[in-house]
Protein backbone atom coordinates (compact mmCIF):
# COMPACT_ATOMS: atom_id res chain seq x y z
CA UNK A 1 0.00 0.00 0.00
CA UNK A 2 1.33 3.41 -0.90
CA UNK A 3 1.74 5.93 1.82
CA UNK A 4 -1.36 7.88 2.47
CA UNK A 5 -0.30 9.98 5.88
CA UNK A 6 -0.18 12.93 2.89
CA UNK A 7 -4.07 11.90 1.68
CA UNK A 8 -2.65 12.96 -1.77
CA UNK A 9 -5.33 10.32 -2.93
CA UNK A 10 -8.19 11.68 -1.38
CA UNK A 11 -6.99 14.99 -1.75
CA UNK A 12 -6.80 14.45 -5.51
CA UNK A 13 -10.03 12.39 -5.95
CA UNK A 14 -12.37 15.48 -3.98
CA UNK A 15 -10.64 17.91 -6.34
CA UNK A 16 -10.80 15.91 -9.71
CA UNK A 17 -13.87 13.53 -9.06
CA UNK A 18 -16.30 15.69 -7.04
CA UNK A 19 -15.22 19.39 -7.35
CA UNK A 20 -14.32 19.50 -10.96
CA UNK A 21 -17.40 17.82 -11.56
CA UNK A 22 -19.28 21.51 -11.57
CA UNK A 23 -21.93 19.32 -10.01
CA UNK A 24 -20.71 19.42 -6.20
CA UNK A 25 -20.62 22.59 -4.24
CA UNK A 26 -18.92 21.47 -1.27
CA UNK A 27 -16.95 18.12 -0.49
CA UNK A 28 -15.35 16.80 2.53
CA UNK A 29 -13.19 13.43 2.89
CA UNK A 30 -12.55 11.97 6.70
CA UNK A 31 -10.51 9.38 8.30
CA UNK A 32 -13.39 6.62 9.42
CA UNK A 33 -11.32 6.17 13.11
CA UNK A 34 -11.01 9.41 14.75
CA UNK A 35 -12.81 11.19 11.78
CA UNK A 36 -9.41 13.14 10.70
CA UNK A 37 -10.57 15.62 7.63
CA UNK A 38 -8.39 14.43 4.99
CA UNK A 39 -9.72 16.69 1.80
CA UNK A 40 -11.89 19.15 1.82
CA UNK A 41 -13.03 21.37 -0.78
CA UNK A 42 -13.28 24.46 -1.25
CA UNK A 43 -10.80 24.63 1.49
CA UNK A 44 -13.01 26.69 3.79
CA UNK A 45 -15.74 23.63 3.96
CA UNK A 46 -14.96 22.14 7.52
CA UNK A 47 -18.04 20.62 8.93
CA UNK A 48 -19.34 20.87 12.36
CA UNK A 49 -17.49 17.72 14.13
CA UNK A 50 -20.75 17.20 15.52
CA UNK A 51 -22.21 16.45 12.80
CA UNK A 52 -19.89 14.35 11.54
CA UNK A 53 -20.13 12.15 14.38
CA UNK A 54 -23.52 11.90 14.20
CA UNK A 55 -23.41 10.58 10.72
CA UNK A 56 -20.25 8.05 11.49
CA UNK A 57 -22.66 6.58 14.51
CA UNK A 58 -25.86 6.31 12.41
CA UNK A 59 -23.52 4.07 9.94
CA UNK A 60 -22.32 1.95 12.68
CA UNK A 61 -26.28 1.74 13.91
CA UNK A 62 -26.76 4.70 16.75
CA UNK A 63 -29.05 7.12 15.57
CA UNK A 64 -30.29 9.01 18.29
CA UNK A 65 -27.75 11.81 17.19
CA UNK A 66 -28.90 12.34 13.84
CA UNK A 67 -33.00 11.74 15.50
CA UNK A 68 -32.15 14.60 17.38
CA UNK A 69 -30.08 17.15 15.88
CA UNK A 70 -31.09 15.20 12.03
CA UNK A 71 -27.83 16.40 9.75
CA UNK A 72 -26.53 19.62 10.81
CA UNK A 73 -22.89 20.23 9.01
CA UNK A 74 -22.82 24.49 9.71
CA UNK A 75 -21.07 26.42 6.52
CA UNK A 76 -24.14 27.96 5.45
CA UNK A 77 -26.22 24.69 4.90
CA UNK A 78 -29.05 23.92 6.13
CA UNK A 79 -29.96 21.58 8.78
CA UNK A 80 -31.14 18.70 6.87
CA UNK A 81 -33.52 15.41 7.89
CA UNK A 82 -31.24 12.46 6.80
CA UNK A 83 -32.79 9.87 4.61
CA UNK A 84 -32.69 5.82 5.12
CA UNK A 85 -29.14 4.13 4.76
CA UNK A 86 -28.78 2.40 1.21
CA UNK A 87 -25.96 0.92 -0.15
CA UNK A 88 -23.21 2.25 2.20
CA UNK A 89 -24.41 6.02 1.61
CA UNK A 90 -26.80 8.15 3.93
CA UNK A 91 -28.42 10.76 1.16
CA UNK A 92 -30.13 13.99 3.00
CA UNK A 93 -33.06 16.48 1.29
CA UNK A 94 -32.73 19.90 1.42
CA UNK A 95 -36.52 20.10 0.46
CA UNK A 96 -35.76 21.07 -2.83
CA UNK A 97 -33.21 20.32 -5.00
CA UNK A 98 -29.90 19.96 -3.33
CA UNK A 99 -29.12 18.22 -0.30
CA UNK A 100 -25.86 16.09 1.13
CA UNK A 101 -24.98 12.46 0.56
CA UNK A 102 -22.67 10.72 2.86
CA UNK A 103 -20.75 7.37 1.56
CA UNK A 104 -18.93 4.97 4.00
CA UNK A 105 -15.58 2.88 3.21
CA UNK A 106 -13.91 0.42 5.56
CA UNK A 107 -11.43 3.82 6.12
CA UNK A 108 -13.59 6.44 5.26
CA UNK A 109 -15.97 8.67 5.64
CA UNK A 110 -17.10 11.29 2.19
CA UNK A 111 -19.41 14.08 2.61
CA UNK A 112 -20.57 15.37 -1.31
CA UNK A 113 -22.86 18.50 -1.14
CA UNK A 114 -24.97 19.61 -4.50
CA UNK A 115 -27.98 22.28 -5.78
CA UNK A 116 -29.09 20.21 -7.92
CA UNK A 117 -28.63 17.05 -9.99
CA UNK A 118 -28.61 14.58 -7.11
CA UNK A 119 -28.37 11.06 -9.55
CA UNK A 120 -25.24 12.72 -10.87
CA UNK A 121 -23.54 13.32 -7.77
CA UNK A 122 -24.71 9.80 -6.13
CA UNK A 123 -22.86 8.49 -8.94
CA UNK A 124 -19.71 10.72 -8.64
CA UNK A 125 -19.48 9.94 -4.81
CA UNK A 126 -19.82 5.75 -5.47
CA UNK A 127 -16.91 6.35 -8.25
CA UNK A 128 -15.16 8.17 -5.31
CA UNK A 129 -15.88 5.61 -2.37
CA UNK A 130 -15.11 2.11 -4.91
CA UNK A 131 -12.10 3.91 -5.79
CA UNK A 132 -11.14 4.07 -2.02
CA UNK A 133 -12.48 1.09 -1.03
CA UNK A 134 -9.85 -0.38 -3.62
CA UNK A 135 -7.11 1.44 -2.31
CA UNK A 136 -7.82 0.73 1.39
CA UNK A 137 -7.18 -3.08 1.54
Amino acid sequence: MANREDYSVEKELLETTLMGSGFVTKSAIYRWDDQELMANGPPTFVPKPQGIEDVINAFDGDVDGISERFVDLGNDLPVMVPGKLLEGRIACSDGKTGGIIFFRTNLSLIVVCYDEKPAVVTRLGFKVADHLRDIDR
